[in-house]
């Protein structure tokens, strides 16, 4: 897989020499709408990005938007940060749970 990205880059690489390109900027709304776009002819996906490198893509953004979609299908929320759970919130769930369940077993 490491080799097939290398030999990637080095066709962009000598394309981008061959021609001249002019550095455009995508947002990542357009990157994606023009990924949607070219799934939906059955361009592959490593022509997509030779593509999008031609077009002025960074590498750092498409693999910035791959991380986002792939975390959007994964389910997690895009920006919201893990919160740990401390010892202490653990403890007082734990009693609280305790204290539930000596008031049920009072009241039987």
């Amino acid at each position: 897989m490491k080799q097939y990205i290398k030999l990637i880059i080095i066709i962009v690489l000598l394309t981008m020499g061959a021609t001249p390109v002019v550095a455009q900027s995508m947002s990542d709304d357009k990157v994606i709408e023009y990924i949607l776009k070219e799934q939906n002819k059955g361009t592959s996906q490593s022509q997509i990005v030779i593509q999008l490198m031609q077009k002025g893509v960074t590498i750092e953004q498409i693999r910035r938007i791959k991380a986002k979609y792939n975390k959007q299908k994964s389910g997690e929320v895009v920006g919201a940060k893990k919160r740990k759970t401390t010892r202490r919130r653990k403890k007082i769930t734990s009693e609280r749970k305790l204290s539930t369940t000596k008031r049920k077993m009072t009241r039987n």
